[in-house]
């Protein structure tokens, strides 16, 4: 029973990973079933067997991305002193630039966007595992260093928004649309550092 389970996984992240190969290339109408099937080395009956459609297929690449942006801020620590919320914030702002300018998170955003019209299915999944859950991993930073006295009380939705247009800027347009690349792992440091920096410079204490 153990054998054949690890068998249907081992089958399902192929045809994942094919079918996100095959989105990254040939866009949204060019990847077929058959040619996810053929990259993965299954019969169309195996992958049929796990998935009833296409849009299934890509809707679990999606998730599986996405989930990778919600487990990149979790379990952060609570700030104890003004010097220890800094750091908290510049950590935040890193790892969501790190996880957010991925290629592959990139495509899952594009695929999201191109699909919306009639399948919003997988732009919930993105606000729910990335915009959301990173939101609310930093809502819970702000909450806890005013309850410290390390941030001046204000509205905690403006705070966060404040601090996401802070550290994205105009950057994550630009990488959808192509026009900008992805910050070499230096700049997402500096990019951090200074979008903490401001937000301190406005709300602390």
């Amino acid at each position: 029973m153990d054998n054949t389970r690890g068998s249907q996984t081992s089958i399902r992240d192929r045809i994942l990973s094919a079918a996100f190969q095959s989105l990254k290339e040939n866009g949204v109408l060019g990847a077929s079933t058959l040619e996810i099937a053929t990259r993965a080395r299954v019969s169309k009956r195996e992958l049929y067997t796990l998935f009833s459609n296409k849009d299934e297929i890509f809707l679990a690449c999606i998730a599986k991305r996405a989930s990778a942006i919600s487990g990149s801020v979790s379990e952060l620590p609570e700030p104890s002193t003004a010097r220890e919320l800094f750091g908290v914030l510049r950590e935040l702002g890193f790892r969501l630039l790190k996880e957010v300018t991925r290629a592959d998170v990139l495509t899952a955003f594009r695929f999201a966007i191109a699909r919306n019209g009639d399948l919003l299915e997988v732009a919930r999944i993105i606000d729910r595992n990335g915009r959301r859950a990173s939101r609310e991993a930093l809502a819970k930073v702000i909450d806890h260093a005013v309850s410290r006295g390390l941030l001046k009380p204000s509205e905690t939705k403006q705070m966060v928004r404040t601090y996401m247009g802070l550290l994205w800027s105009d950057l994550q347009v630009g990488l959808l649309l192509g026009v900008l690349k992805p910050p070499a792992e230096d700049e997402m440091k500096l990019f951090s550092e200074q979008a903490a920096r401001e937000f301190l410079a406005i709300y602390g204490t």
